[in-house]
């Protein structure tokens, strides 16, 4: 995703920040609802099978996912950093799970990705005609840093797929995108051998999950975190249905399948995440 512009997500407390990263309910909703626009007969398929990641990264020929919760578990030497970053490579995941030692120049945080800016809007009274300027915060992605997601979906709808996300990355995603926040280029390619493995001992969560009540005994056992969030229609200004998801880098001992699929009301949700699966 080659943003054009800066994105905004809204926090859970709906204030002028903004969240560091564009989230796998907040993807996954907008590709589906540009299905439903350009490609009704087939939304409620594509719907029901898609999966797609949280915003990830590539620097320097390097891709950084989510830093499992596991490691800090581990009796870490510079355990600041380590506890502060955000996200590790890729390529040095299966030998940190593996051994349970992580070597500092393997994890990054965020912010060695994107950058935060303040920018001025104005509020205008409409009885004093008064004006009453105030601030939104806005992520742009650093130069030379590449923003990603992993997307699941069956080959047979890939030329719809890369239709519905021309057609997002020209409306913008996330929030204000009627301000032009979130417009971006999308390409495509082949996502790398390590995130094809489905077969390990653990699961780090590239997505937010939702389990379903047969797995709530096996999550007890895991590495994780709940992230409360909830969303607005913005056709009609409704609020949607305030939920509590596993966040990303969370990590199971068990593959988490979630609830599928799921239609509240008029929209869908995403409860089946996406994982890298370790071999240790």
């Amino acid at each position: 995703m080659e943003f054009k512009t800066g994105y905004r997500t809204s926090p859970p407390n709906e204030s002028d920040q903004s969240e560091d990263l564009i989230s796998s309910d907040t993807i996954y909703g907008a590709v589906v609802y540009w299905f439903y626009k350009l490609f009704p007969n087939i939304a409620d398929d594509v719907a029901l099978n898609l999966k797609v990641s949280s915003l990830m990264f590539r620097d320097k020929n390097e891709y950084y996912i989510p830093k499992p919760l596991i490691v800090d578990t581990f009796e870490l030497e510079n355990v600041k950093k380590i506890k502060k970053a955000t996200h590790v490579k890729l390529s040095a995941v299966e030998n940190i799970l593996k051994n349970k030692k992580i070597d500092e120049r393997d994890v990054a945080n965020v912010n060695e990705f994107i950058v935060k800016h303040l920018m001025t809007r104005n509020a205008l009274d409409r009885i004093t005609n008064f004006s009453m300027p105030y601030f939104i915060e806005v992520v742009r992605v650093k130069p030379g840093v590449k923003p990603f997601i992993v997307v699941d979906l069956d080959s047979k709808y890939e030329k719809q797929l890369i239709s519905a996300f021309r057609m997002l990355g020209d409306s913008g995603i996330g929030s204000d995108n009627t301000y032009g926040f979130g417009i971006f280029t999308p390409n495509f390619s082949d996502i790398p051998e390590k995130l094809k493995s489905e077969d390990g001992v653990l699961h780090v969560l590239l997505s937010e999950y939702l389990p379903s009540e047969s797995e709530f005994g096996k999550v007890l056992n895991g590495y994780y975190r709940l992230k409360r969030k909830s969303g607005i229609k913005k056709e009609r200004m409704e609020r949607k249905h305030e939920i509590s998801y596993i966040v990303e880098g969370s990590v199971f001992h068990f593959k988490p399948q979630g609830r599928g699929a799921l239609k509240l009301r008029d929209f869908w949700i995403q409860t089946t995440p996406l994982c890298l699966s370790v071999k240790i």
